[in-house]
């Protein structure tokens, strides 16, 4: 409901949905001081007492910032359990397709567009558990990784936040009984898969 360009709420949406603007908190930049640590709080967390205590941001936006990217131009990418590719911009991006959204940057006067996949590391964990079982085994008797490089075809994705209406999406495919002599011959790149669902555009 936020209109990210004005940084308030927006009026179109409040009236759609029938929401009264009193019921809404005020609105305030992540630099906002809200106000300073108590003479209870000091004692209790070692702080000194009047501390300024700062109001934050999301986690998305604070990955920005820790990451380095606090000025235009400037990317990252994280892979983990789920992965995501944001930036640094002087305005929000609207893509056409949908699979773009925006947090307000730390620095009230930039937006962090962000492409997000959210099963990135889980797609290569659920293809290994599901189907790798044998080469489990043997990485685990040799002491290696059992995650090699993959070689043939491509992966299911699954997306959150972000409308990716692509057909492929939740799929297995490119895959015969041949590639099931070996599991893991069965999958491209997982790398691969997962920079392709993470357009910023």
């Amino acid at each position: 409901m936020l209109d990210l360009e004005r940084k308030e709420w927006s009026q179109e949406l409040l009236e759609a949905f029938d929401i009264r603007p009193d019921l809404l908190p005020e609105l305030y930049p992540s630099t906002y001081m809200v106000g300073g640590v108590t003479n209870q709080a000091a004692k209790e967390c070692g702080l000194l007492e009047g501390t300024p205590v700062i109001l934050g941001g999301g986690d998305g936006s604070c990955a920005c910032v820790g990451a380095g990217v606090v000025r235009p131009g400037k990317a990252y990418n994280v892979v983990g359990s789920s992965s995501w590719i944001s930036m640094a911009a002087e305005r929000p991006y609207f893509a056409p397709k949908m699979r773009t959204f925006n947090w307000v940057h730390l620095d009230e006067k930039l937006y962090t567009p962000c492409g997000t996949m959210q099963a990135a590391g889980y797609s290569y964990a659920w293809f290994r558990n599901t189907l790798g079982g044998e080469e489990m085994a043997l990485a685990k008797e040799k002491g290696i990784s059992a995650y090699p490089d993959f070689t043939v075809a491509e992966t299911f994705t699954q997306t959150q936040r972000v409308i990716q209406p692509n057909p492929e999406l939740s799929q297995l495919y490119h895959c015969t009984y041949r590639h099931f002599r070996r599991a893991y011959d069965c999958l491209k790149p997982l790398y691969a898969a997962m920079a392709a669902r993470l357009p910023v555009g």
